[in-house]
């Protein structure tokens, strides 16, 4: 059987561009590089600059692989928007603001080489899940200071325009009580953060989200489910009164009976739900 096709050129093909460092970090044999890998179209000439989407995955601070979502990503950049995966350290190689370096400095790498992946650099938003949900949220609540720029491309922002936290925490002192009364042999948060919240509270304070409300912060969007024992709902719940007290615009989504990393929060229902929140926010 032969056949003839008339395709019409409906979207553009998209294509993944993988380890691109972003930033070098000291390392025990010299230096060694932090990568992101992106999604855009293959095609870019004539296209106009698209919105960003960060994407910050989690691992307890103490794992991550930035490629694991990448087929989940995919939803995104079909939907019109550049996205790029960071990779940023755990626990193991830099504690607490090194990850929160990172992830600023991986900002601001991309708004300066915007108009070659082709993005737009007023419309960038963040997205992570679990330990990559709070690393998300530190970024955005700290867009006003640059405590935490530290390293290349300083003359950028790392300011975000819209932030979505999945079942990431907000509360590092709670946090570490969390991971203590589960019986946790290693508690990630005291690992990430040098000790034990008694012991140093100020740098508790200082990792903590809810410790940078202000009344200027960029859009939110919160996701948790209800039936989260890692990291329990309260965090989010808490997040949200304080935002929205602060005058901030948040928009806070309960999953009923859902777990800490469950099926529930990649389905099209959700993604859907990101997606109208990123279009409201960005385009």
């Amino acid at each position: 059987m032969k056949k003839s096709l008339h395709i019409d050129i409906a979207q553009p093909t998209i294509m993944a561009l993988t380890e691109i460092t972003y930033k070098y970090i000291p390392y025990w044999n010299g230096f060694h590089p932090l990568k992101m890998s992106l999604l855009l179209p293959k095609e870019r000439k004539g296209l106009s600059p698209r919105p960003l989407l960060i994407w910050v995955c989690g691992g307890g601070f103490e794992s991550m692989d930035k490629d694991v979502w990448l087929p989940e990503l995919v939803f995104y950049a079909r939907a019109g928007y550049i996205v790029a995966s960071i990779e940023y350290r755990t626990h193991n190689l830099a504690t607490f603001p090194g990850l929160l370096e990172d992830a600023k400095a991986a900002v601001r790498f991309l708004r300066a080489h915007a108009e070659d992946f082709l993005i737009d650099p007023e419309r960038i938003a963040m997205a992570g899940e679990s330990a990559g949900g709070y690393l998300t949220t530190m970024a955005g609540v700290t867009g006003n200071t640059r405590e935490f720029d530290v390293g290349e491309n300083l003359d950028q922002s790392s300011e975000l325009q819209a932030v979505v936290n999945i079942y990431g925490r907000s509360d590092m002192i709670r946090g570490w009580y969390e991971k203590n009364n589960q019986g946790r042999i290693r508690n990630g948060t005291e690992l990430l953060l040098g000790g034990k919240p008694d012991g140093i509270p100020e740098v508790y304070e200082k990792a903590s989200a809810s410790h940078y409300i202000r009344s200027d912060m960029p859009p939110f969007l919160l996701l948790h489910g209800t039936g989260d024992r890692m990291v329990p709902i309260e965090q989010n719940d808490l997040f949200y009164e304080q935002m929205t007290a602060a005058g901030n615009e948040v928009e806070y989504y309960t999953v009923e009976g859902a777990g800490h990393g469950a099926e529930e929060f990649y389905q099209t229902e959700i993604k859907n739900l990101v997606l109208a929140f990123l279009d409201k926010h960005l385009k």
